[in-house]
């Protein structure tokens, strides 16, 4: 009884693996690639899930784009292309201004019965009677050679030192040279300006012939008298008096 048992036990294993035999050959089975009867290639059985969850998923082909038509007129920079704009208007400016340029004025010139002519001074400037127009005007022909001529000159000096900024003294030497005039008037302390008609000019205009004489101008030229002879300090200043 004892051996029947183990028989029995020993009759289900086997079964058992018999059907376990089975069952993995069947699984060998499904697993085995499937071959063509025509090609001898090999072609894996795989689900489709292992498609989709592949890493190189990535490789395959991309959706073609479908193509645009291109702006007709467009160019590569068209989005940077400024709009054209109306040119700026002109600004007007204004008409330049001319300058005002000055009036030339007539030189001033000596009423008739007065002649004109040329000074010289000790520093060789030259100047005309009528460029000494509007102030009155002493003016006196003279020459330290002459006695006479020596004698008024202090009463002359006192007078421009009280007249000169208003009364124009014009002391015209005869010497032969402006150094002779010069000095005697240093010598004898005197500082009135002197001036000399070199060429003669005014002498032969007034008609000088004897020294010395002094003739008076007003502002405007007109002579207002004339002296001949020397002057003593009172008939000068009278004089005066008439042309201020």
């Amino acid at each position: 009884m004892k051996k029947f048992v183990i028989l029995l036990l020993s009759l289900a294993a086997c079964l058992s693996g018999a059907a376990l035999l089975t069952h993995r050959a069947e699984e060998n089975t499904l697993l085995l690639p499937s071959v063509s009867p025509a090609s001898s290639t090999v072609t894996p059985s795989v689900s489709p899930d292992a498609v989709t969850q592949s890493p190189t998923a990535v490789f395959t082909d991309m959706p073609t784009a479908v193509p645009t038509a291109a702006p007709p007129t467009s160019s590569p920079n068209a989005l940077f292309t400024a709009t054209p704009t109306a040119p700026p208007a002109p600004v007007p400016t204004a008409a330049p201004t001319a300058v005002p340029t000055a009036i030339p004025t007539a030189a001033p010139s000596l009423p008739d019965g007065t002649p004109d002519f040329t000074l010289t001074n000790a520093q060789g400037e030259t100047k005309k009677l009528s460029d000494f127009l509007g102030k009155p005007i002493v003016l006196n022909f003279w020459a330290s050679w002459c006695v006479p001529c020596q004698s008024e000159l202090p009463a002359f000096q006192e007078a421009y030192n009280a007249y000169g900024q208003e009364v124009t003294f014009l002391m015209v030497s005869l010497d032969a040279n402006d150094r002779t005039a010069k000095e005697f008037l240093e010598n004898n302390g005197l500082t009135l300006p002197f001036w000399r008609d070199a060429s003669g000019e005014g002498r032969t205009a007034y008609g000088i012939t004897s020294i010395p004489q002094t003739l008076f101008l007003n502002a405007r030229g007109e002579i207002v008298s004339k002296k001949v002879g020397a002057l003593s300090k009172s008939a000068l200043v009278n004089a005066i008096g008439q042309i201020r």
